[in-house]
């Protein structure tokens, strides 16, 4: 049995190293989820285009290049000793260039920085086991995005309203990354200026929780006030308490 695991142990082929590429995705699909295409070149091994076999000068084979060099096991002469040592060596396996695509699948919620992982998707080479190929997500803001910043699990934003509607209260919709619609109701309510509200549930998807949840949506009100004073601002002015 120990003979066995020695031998199995020998045989077993080495793992290459991880690639790593990005995918930029935007706010929107970080909170709707997406799933998007992604063309991805790597190094393949020409299988059956080893130097000396029959197929080796076939035009399949024509059309791929010598692979880089191989880490081999050789036998090295001490003195009375045969010793085995790594050493670099010119391979004897052909390889090229594959362009591809993958299917990348983007769960709601996840963050920049997060990873997608596909297992042996990496660079071949002859004599070992390719590593993975790790999809970092890249977040980036771009059109009806850009009225949303996240942090961690919630969502901010601002919304401009008039003078008028924060001493007298409003209410307005406001489209969120998905196009549903979050309601605002501030009637008969005044709205300082810079005033945030808090509305739970409506930031980001939160993972891997059950039952679902998401974070918090916070809203900042920017008062617009007139760029010159009118009359209806002078009377309403005046009509004010001195402070």
């Amino acid at each position: 049995m120990h003979g066995m695991e020695a031998v199995a142990a020998k045989d077993k082929k080495p793992r290459g190293p991880d690639a790593e590429v990005s995918l930029n995705v935007s706010l929107g699909e970080l909170y709707r989820g997406a799933t998007k295409t992604v063309r991805v070149k790597r190094r393949v091994v020409c299988k059956g285009c080893k130097r000396g076999w029959p197929a080796a000068d076939s035009a399949r084979c024509r059309r791929c290049a010598q692979c880089p060099n191989e880490i081999a096991n050789v036998k090295v002469q001490m003195g009375p000793f045969v010793l085995q040592q790594q050493q670099e060596v010119q391979s004897d396996e052909r390889c090229r260039d594959d362009d591809f695509e993958l299917t990348a699948e983007v769960e709601a919620g996840m963050r920049d920085g997060d990873e997608l992982v596909f297992e042996r998707m990496s660079e071949q080479s002859p004599g070992s086991i390719p590593g993975n190929l790790r999809m970092k997500l890249r977040s980036s803001t771009r059109g009806a995005d850009e009225v949303f910043r996240r942090e961690g699990d919630d969502l901010h934003t601002e919304m401009a309203i008039s003078l008028k509607a924060a001493l007298l209260g409003f209410s307005r919709s406001l489209q969120h990354l998905d196009d549903h619609e979050v309601y605002i109701d501030r009637r008969g309510m005044v709205t300082q200026p810079m005033q945030t509200i808090h509305i739970a549930g409506e930031g980001m998807p939160v993972r891997n929780t059950s039952p679902s949840r998401n974070g918090t949506l916070h809203v900042r009100f920017v008062v617009q006030l007139p760029a010159e004073p009118s009359e209806q601002a002078l009377a309403l002015a005046r009509a004010l308490p001195d402070d």
